[in-house]
């Protein structure tokens, strides 16, 4: 056999490909997915999430069956089943020879799926919260004098708990939340709903719903040292950046009580590289939140170079550097980028 022949017998590296568009159909016989009129074949190795859930780990633990994932019951305020109607992002590689009449299909290897994008940020002007979460079966939170919005109880797309953006657990219970800022991720239904404060119409359903503080008043652990991350970022061969708030301890009105205040001691953050190296690093920038009158929250920044990026960080409130009792500890996850 010749060189040339050698050549021409090697097989052709995959070809990439990746959509995002509307979510036309589901053939569950085929395990085909119809994402702008293009055919996706979606197989047992396919990650398949919603921006809060995954298919093979949802809520409860249980897995989810592709057909009860894009054509199951009815999300919350939606008139087509599952995702249907919604948006995908497909991403995977173009197999030459299959599909079901073997002219060649996109083959996916991830499958990012939801209703809708819809991001509003706004001010909350009516509101009825009789439990932690505002989640009660009277509970409802209005914005900007529009609809009500409704936590997502659905296991594929389940609603996290409300938070202020610094990350602190809030417990909502007889809040009076009218003027507070606040930024809404979900998707605006397109049927109405009956809603807790007694209306009938289309609401936006939430699944991220931060509040802008600070707002001492309504920490759900407001008597002792706390730390949260609002995010973690790492660029791989660039920068992990790391930004977040402590808060000291308060009285039950939201007033400190604690002499030692939320703006000593030092940031340290603890991770390893995909390598096996422990790595540790130190921030000193906390910097006290402006508020109407004193506050126990402070928010911090910590930057600092690295080769590659570690898939999750431990972060530690300490006294000093070399503290061996931290007055509160978090662990997050690393969003990684390339």
């Amino acid at each position: 056999m010749g060189i040339g022949q050698v050549a021409s017998a090697q097989a052709a590296p995959p070809i990439p490909t990746e959509i995002e568009g509307p979510i036309e159909d589901w053939d569950n016989v085929n395990r085909i997915l119809r994402v702008a009129g293009i055919d996706v074949l979606v197989s047992g190795r396919t990650t398949i999430v919603s921006p809060t859930a995954d298919r093979r780990t949802a809520r409860d633990g249980l897995v989810l069956g592709f057909n009860g994932w894009f054509k199951g019951p009815f999300l919350p305020g939606r008139s087509q089943r599952g995702f249907i109607g919604g948006t995908a992002i497909a991403i995977g590689t173009w197999d030459p020879t299959g599909g079901p009449l073997g002219t060649g299909i996109m083959v996916a290897d991830d499958v990012f799926t939801e209703p809708a994008e819809n991001v509003v940020l706004g001010v909350i002007t009516s509101n009825l919260c009789s439990t932690p979460n505002c989640d009660g079966e009277t509970d409802f939170i209005r914005g900007s004098n529009g609809p009500v919005m409704l936590p997502i109880d659905d296991r594929r797309m389940p609603a996290n708990d409300i938070r202020v953006d610094s990350g602190f657990a809030l417990d909502l219970t007889s809040a009076d939340l009218v003027g507070v800022p606040y930024g809404m991720e979900g998707y605006y239904g397109d049927r109405n709903v009956a809603t807790p404060d007694g209306a009938n119409e289309k609401a936006l359903h939430y699944f991220i719903l931060d509040l802008t503080g600070p707002l001492d008043a309504f920490l759900a652990n407001k008597d002792m040292h706390e730390v949260a991350v609002e995010r973690a970022n790492c660029r791989v061969g660039d920068e992990l950046a790391i930004r977040g708030a402590v808060h000291s301890p308060l009285e039950p009105d939201g007033t400190p009580s604690d002499t030692v205040g939320s703006a000593k001691g030092v940031i340290q953050a603890n991770f390893v590289l995909p390598n096996g190296n422990s790595v540790t690093r130190f921030s000193t920038d906390i910097v006290p939140d402006v508020a109407p009158g004193p506050s126990a929250t402070s928010t911090f920044q910590l930057q600092t170079n690295l080769p590659n990026c570690p898939t999750s960080v431990e972060v530690l409130w300490q006294p000093d550097i070399g503290s061996t009792e931290p007055f509160a500890t978090t662990t997050t996850d690393v969003d990684v980028r390339l």
